[in-house]
C-alpha cells in the first residue's frame, strides 16, 4: 500500500505528540494546556523540516556537476 514519505510521517507524529502533551498537561492538577504552546511546537516542526529541505537541496546542488559556459564572442 501507499505510505507517507518519511518527513511527512515524522511531522504528523511530532505534531500529534505535541497535541497529546498539551492535552495531558491540561489534565494534570496544577498544569495547564496551552494552544500557544502547541503552536510553538508546530512552528518548531515546520522550521526543522524547512532546514532539512534546505540542507537537502543544497547537498543535491553540490552533487550535480555544473556546466561550464564559454564566454560570449
Amino acid at each position: 500500500g501507499a505510505s507517507l514519505p518519511l518527513w511527512l510521517s515524522a511531522a504528523v507524529w511530532s505534531i500529534a505528540h505535541g497535541a497529546f502533551e498539551e492535552f495531558r498537561q491540561a489534565q494534570t492538577p496544577g498544569r495547564t494546556g496551552s494552544v500557544s504552546d502547541f503552536g510553538v511546537n508546530v512552528l518548531g516542526v515546520v522550521l526543522f523540516l524547512s532546514l532539512l529541505a534546505w540542507l537537502h537541496a543544497r547537498s543535491m546542488n553540490k552533487a550535480q556537476p555544473h556546466e561550464e559556459t564559454s564566454p560570449a564572442p
